[in-house]
């Protein structure tokens, strides 16, 4: 996660209730989720988060002719999810991205310390023109965190998110040529 400020993009470090919080060196700026982005993971922190969606509801849509529309009025997103801790994780923060018209906007919460084999319960309820929830990512610090969700490193080409194969998820014979 990067923050946009004085025209640099800046790591994110920590959120702090629903404000994203960037890294500048001597000291942490406070930003903006309008200013935030995400970029490709190829590394991730130590843990992992298991992430059981437990309501994920978006209000607003009528249909036509088959088609999903969204309605000129804004709807309601209420997204609810179980986050258990495999490992220890310290100042986690979750991330919703959504699509906007092909652009992207996100939603940034703060969850806390998070001690092996508890959990919390995380809740988003955000009000919404024209975006459409699409991934959900968790971070500690400058680093995310791997969860059920996204289990490898991603990429994202021209705005579409990849995840990338590991060598669990690639046959024997396949995981030389990746190299």
């Amino acid at each position: 996660m990067h923050c946009l400020e004085d025209g640099a993009w800046l790591p994110v470090y920590e959120v702090r209730g629903n404000f994203p919080y960037c890294f500048i060196g001597d000291g942490l700026l406070k930003s903006s989720s309008d200013r935030v982005t995400m970029l490709s993971s190829k590394a991730f922190a130590d843990g992992y988060l298991e992430v059981e969606i437990l309501e994920n509801t978006r209000s607003g849509v009528v249909q036509s002719d088959g088609v999903p529309r969204f309605t000129a009025n804004a709807g309601w997103f209420q997204f609810t999810a179980r986050v258990t801790a495999m490992d220890d994780v310290s100042d986690a923060y979750f991330v919703m991205r959504y699509d906007k018209l092909g652009e992207a906007a996100f939603s940034c919460r703060s969850i806390g310390d998070m001690k092996a084999g508890q959990s919390k319960v995380i809740t988003l309820f955000k009000k919404l023109q024209y975006e459409m929830p699409e991934q959900l990512h968790f971070y500690t610090g400058m680093e995310e965190i791997r969860t059920n969700l996204v289990p490898s490193s991603y990429t994202y080409r021209f705005g579409d998110f990849y995840l990338e194969p590991t060598a669990e998820q690639v046959p024997p014979d396949m995981v030389a040529s990746l190299h």
